[in-house]
């Protein structure tokens, strides 16, 4: 019977080993995969309310654009700004390849309006103008208009200066919630409404 303890003993240390080194790897991978591939922000300005407000943690997937994935209209991204002295949080109004016009505020596309229910005020005063973008350009603008410096005032935003997108606002927890990912079901509706 004293015999058989070493060996009981070895197979006891044999398997904590175990145990400790697969409980490593269960908090190591999505350790790396969160360090890698997520980031905080704090929203700095004004630029997205009521959306987004001052202060407002966010979540920000960075491979959201890593694997050929481009924006999609309505998604609010961080950019590099125009200076790269910082990072910039917009809503994605234009994307890669179209033709888009803004007016007072907001944005005129070939198949009519672009409804947008998440701008703050009705009216921005400014002159109407016309963007042509490119396959690696987007067009970005803050929710409160005419708190924004946005495409409007640098131009168009190249796909290479995005950092992610803001998937959700982490604190402060009464504002705790994922952002959802808008699309712009204007043109649709004026089709279904034109057929019927």
């Amino acid at each position: 019977m004293t015999a058989q303890k070493p060996a009981r003993t070895k197979r006891r240390r044999g398997h904590h080993w175990f145990m400790t080194l697969l409980g490593f790897a269960l908090l190591a991978v999505p350790t790396w995969w969160l360090w890698s591939n997520m980031r905080l922000a704090e929203v700095p300005s004004e630029s997205m309310d009521p959306t987004l407000q001052v202060g407002d943690i966010l979540a920000v997937r960075l491979d959201a654009f890593r694997r050929g994935e481009q924006p999609r209209r309505g998604d609010i991204v961080i950019l590099n700004a125009p200076d790269a002295k910082e990072w910039l949080v917009k809503r994605v109004v234009g994307v890669p390849g179209e033709e888009l016009m803004v007016a007072s505020g907001h944005v005129i596309l070939p198949d009519g309006w672009l409804e947008e229910p998440y701008i703050r005020e009705p009216e921005v005063p400014e002159f109407p103008a016309t963007f042509k973008l490119a396959n690696d350009e987007i067009f970005v603008m803050g929710d409160y208009r005419d708190h924004s410096d946005d495409s409007r005032d640098f131009g168009p935003v190249k796909l290479n200066r995005l950092v992610g997108r803001v998937t959700a606002i982490i604190f402060p927890w009464s504002r705790r919630h994922a952002i959802p990912r808008f699309i712009d079901a204007m043109p649709a509706r004026a089709t279904a409404d034109a057929s019927g």
